[in-house]
């Protein structure tokens, strides 16, 4: 049989919708679901009947499967928030908003066999993928093995926003891994986990006890990071070893796209699979970072770009994709601007040559000779 338990929170949420029985007991809101039907369709139906709530009022995220052996039954557990106003519910005589407190577990019979206490904990933690509202809404009371088990499962969904997609552009050609959710739904949380070893991936799938079943793929990091986009995820989290993961919100990826795609223009020159002219007019629109500043009639800056003797007997400059990576080949304490190629190239065409990210093993180099034919 497949079952479903949705839990409904008001629009802070810090409360939860339940139905009051005639024993004064609170039941969570839920039912059957037959197997020709759509889930998400029969749930709403079911909050429809239950609550009188139409799809246009209640915001639903699928957040984890629970099943039961040897009954092979399922549990398609969903949470989501009210998103109207609450009062509607202050006359009514079968439903209830209720704070999750001691209380509330007192009175909720199946909170046990259901695992409520780990499934508000999982919401809590990622209020703002599943709920809309960045802070934790809920004060969850737990037992000692309850906090152990939360900090097991929870606490390392812990992680930083990134500043900026530098990292993302940095490591583009990585390999990494991720984990891949074996459903037609996306992963809890909406965002897709990435590892950049194996072990490090090994250990967070043992971690894993929500319910789902997963696998390990492997991919490179920007891959792993578009596939995100695709599947309307929010992003991606990045772990590094002994780090603290790295959120990557859909807008920085998509800021980081052109980059790499810079990236794969010169790993493409390297190998000879496309001119370095295709490359220079793929790439001639994409602003680079440079250590120093062109000459601006505007501001009557001097020209002042930091340069160094290419072994060919003549002088280069550096371009880069992110400014973090200018920094550090800034010697001179020089500020570090922002050009497209083609202004680049027009203003050093047959004075100086320039390398494009001198720091990566594709790096991409273009002589003096050969930025004044391709600006003719």
């Amino acid at each position: 049989m497949i079952y479903s338990l949705i839990l409904i929170f008001n629009r802070t949420g810090d409360k939860l919708l339940l139905r009051r029985q005639q024993n004064g007991n609170l039941k969570f809101v839920g039912g059957p679901i037959r197997e020709d039907e759509f889930p998400l369709a029969a749930v709403h139906s079911i909050i429809r009947a239950d609550c009188g709530l139409s799809s246009d009022e209640v915001v639903l995220t699928h957040i984890m499967d629970i099943h039961y052996y040897p009954e092979k039954d399922t549990m398609l557990v969903y949470a989501g928030r009210y998103v109207k106003h609450d009062s509607f519910l202050l006359n009514s005589e079968h439903l209830e908003w209720v704070t999750p407190d001691e209380e509330f577990f007192s009175r909720t019979g199946e909170a046990e066999r259901a695992n409520i206490r780990h499934i508000l904990e999982r919401v809590n933690a990622n209020s703002e993928a599943v709920l809309g509202i960045a802070s934790r809404p809920l004060n969850i009371p737990q037992t000692k093995g309850a906090r152990d088990e939360a900090e097991r499962t929870v606490g390392s969904n812990h992680f930083k926003y990134a500043d900026n997609a530098d990292m993302l552009v940095e490591r583009w050609n990585e390999p990494a891994f991720k984990l891949m959710y074996k459903a037609v739904a996306p992963p809890f949380g909406r965002y897709m986990e990435t590892f950049l070893s194996l072990d490090a991936a090994e250990n967070r799938l043992a971690l894993k006890c929500d319910g789902h079943m997963y696998s390990i793929a492997r991919s490179t990091v920007f891959e792993i990071a578009e596939g995100s986009v695709l599947a309307r995820m929010k992003g991606v989290l990045l772990y590094e070893d002994g780090d603290e993961p790295v959120f990557f919100s859909v807008e920085q990826i998509n800021e980081a796209k052109p980059k790499a795609a810079v990236m794969r223009f010169c790993a493409e020159v390297k190998k000879h699979e496309i001119s370095k002219e295709r490359a220079f007019r793929s790439m001639s629109d994409v602003k680079f970072y440079t250590v120093g500043t062109l000459p601006d009639k505007e501001s009557g800056n001097d020209f002042g770009l930091q340069s160094f003797e290419n072994g060919k007997g003549g002088k280069s400059v550096r371009l880069f994709l992110t400014e973090s990576a200018a920094e550090k080949y800034n010697e001179e304490n020089l500020p570090v601007s922002k050009y497209s190629l083609k202004k680049i190239a027009f203003m050093l065409s047959g004075l100086f040559g320039i390398v494009i990210e001198p720091s990566q093993k594709c790096c991409l180099e273009f002589s003096a000779q050969e930025l004044a034919e391709l600006v003719k």
